[in-house]
């Protein structure tokens, strides 16, 4: 990767957990403004510790947390969305109860004079939202559910976004749909971090990876290096040889 001007996002020898359970050791990595990066990792490697770490719901117990060059670590998370740090959850998590533009309207709470424009983005690129408007959220299906999540990060207008296992239980024809439109929706200056089990995935669309494992990172390059080397990959997930 190049000089660390270039970075919108920094961790820097980070260690974060829950009470007295460490489950980060020592993290380090960058994203570069206006790329995509990917972080791998199997189930339980860290990885939704990390973006907990980095959205401010989870403080790190040592080391840095820079957005921008500024150090976000301890900060609230109200505070990091303002900034342009957005996170599209694992899971979708959208508000079930409330109907599908409430959902979208919520999500403009610090962007509400850009909410009829964002709205007209949203509605251009997944139709059926518009359709399902006065619809409660939680009647979606997975993919559309999806498409809401995404919307509502569109109405935050990100500066960096970091997605959460977004092919989780999706169709591969939507999940390949849905990473084809990412730049799109939020434009080229926009950053990623794509955490993702789905390597295929996320090979497409970063050009650097990280791989954690143990709540470390074990490999890193890019991504040529493990796109051509199977082997390479594996032992970082698994440790094997």
């Amino acid at each position: 990767m190049t000089d660390m001007a270039d970075s919108i996002l920094e961790l820097k020898d980070v260690y974060s957990g829950y009470d007295n359970n460490e489950v980060l050791h020592g993290v380090s990595l960058r994203v570069e403004h206006g790329k995509s990066t990917a972080l791998l990792g199997a189930n339980g490697a860290g990885k939704t510790t990390l973006l907990r770490t980095i959205s401010g719901i989870l403080a790190p117990k040592s080391g840095e947390v820079l957005f921008e060059g500024e150090s976000i670590g301890g900060t609230v998370p109200r505070s990091i969305v303002e900034r342009g740090l957005v996170q599209v959850p694992e899971g979708r998590r959208v508000f079930r109860n409330l109907t599908v533009f409430e959902n979208l309207r919520v999500a403009a709470t610090f962007q509400r004079k850009h909410f009829d424009e964002s709205l007209q983005r949203i509605h251009a690129a997944f139709p059926i939202l518009k359709e399902r408007s006065t619809q409660h959220a939680g009647l979606l299906s997975g993919g559309e559910q999806q498409m809401l999540a995404l919307g509502r990060a569109i109405v935050a207008r990100p500066k960096l976004l970091l997605l959460d296992e977004m092919s989780l239980g999706l169709a591969p024809i939507l999940i390949k749909q849905f990473y084809g439109t990412l730049n799109t929706l939020f434009g080229s200056e926009i950053s990623f971090l794509v955490v993702e089990q789905n390597a295929r995935m996320a090979f497409a669309t970063s050009r650097y990876v990280y791989v954690l494992r143990n709540g470390i990172v074990v490999d890193q390059g890019d991504v040529a290096l493990f796109s051509s080397d199977a082997a390479r990959l594996a032992h970082a997930y698994l440790g094997n040889s």
